[in-house]
């Protein structure tokens, strides 16, 4: 009775030992592991807290905005034409995993592909994140921007997975809607 009573219980220390001693990492070691990466990221590079409000960016600086998330303005041809909410907004960028340093070319290089979000509807920028829209409040039509995106306001697959990227992208147009009448 007794070695089977040792055994049953040695039974079910290697089972509890097996399944908690998991290679998967916690959702707090990956959050440790975004900011070590956004931090190396941004270990070489300028960063300031103010961003300039008569549109002379430094193409060498990056201005931190809300969220954690980083924008480094490379051109802004036209600042004066913003994005007013409810338009459409259409960008191209690519994205690069700041874990694994792997570009991903979205939409770049494409002439077919159109990406667009509504400025001011978080709804519709579920799979670019609402990081994207960020710029908008400082930059115009046709700019060029480089932003660093923690996962928390990043793509939902961003999100899941604790992934935080560099999106270099560029708004190409903003559409305001016109209702058709009837």
């Amino acid at each position: 009775m007794k070695q089977k009573v040792f055994s049953l219980t040695f039974l079910f220390a290697l089972i509890i030992l097996g399944t908690s001693c998991s290679d998967k990492k916690s959702y707090s070691d990956m959050l440790k592991d975004e900011r070590k990466a956004i931090r190396s990221y941004l270990k070489d590079k300028t960063v300031v807290d103010d961003i300039p409000t008569d549109n002379n960016y430094d193409p060498d600086v990056f201005y931190a905005l809300e969220d954690g998330v980083y924008m480094q303005v490379l051109e802004n041809p036209n600042p004066t034409l913003k994005a007013l909410s409810g338009e459409d907004v259409y960008i191209r960028y690519t994205e690069t995993n700041l874990l694994t340093n792997v570009e991903t070319d979205i939409n770049w290089s494409s002439m077919i592909t159109n990406v667009y979000f509504i400025y001011g509807q978080t709804s519709s920028m579920s799979d670019i994140g609402t990081a994207v829209a960020q710029p908008l409040e400082y930059v115009g039509e046709e700019s060029v921007v480089n932003l660093v995106v923690p996962s928390k306001v990043g793509s939902t697959t961003n999100y899941g997975n604790v992934v935080p990227v560099v999106l270099h992208l560029k708004y190409t147009k903003f559409v305001k809607e016109v209702p058709i009448e009837e």
